[in-house]
């Protein structure tokens, strides 16, 4: 999971997937905010993490606030870090 930031245009975008043995399995949807089963077996999993009223708010304020803000810090202290070189 993660998140990108375009520093120019201002647009932000969160990315969730989980996965086993190089295949995805779940993937969270940042148009609906739920989690999205990719194959059958994750079926379960979808279903529990989207029934839980705790889960959901988490992921939603993570990928669209927080995952946002740290980027943006790390940028700029990225940038700080390079012009003292």
């Amino acid at each position: 999971y993660g998140c990108e930031w375009g520093d120019e245009t201002g647009k932000t975008d969160g990315l969730g997937q989980l996965g086993y043995n190089g295949e995805n399995f779940l993937e969270y949807d940042m148009n609906a905010f739920t989690w999205k089963s990719l194959k059958q077996q994750a079926d379960f999993m979808q279903d529990k993490w989207n029934n839980d009223g705790s889960r959901l708010p988490f992921w939603k304020i993570y990928f669209t606030q927080t995952c946002i803000e740290c980027l943006k810090k790390q940028v700029v202290n990225g940038k700080s870090i390079l012009k003292r070189t």
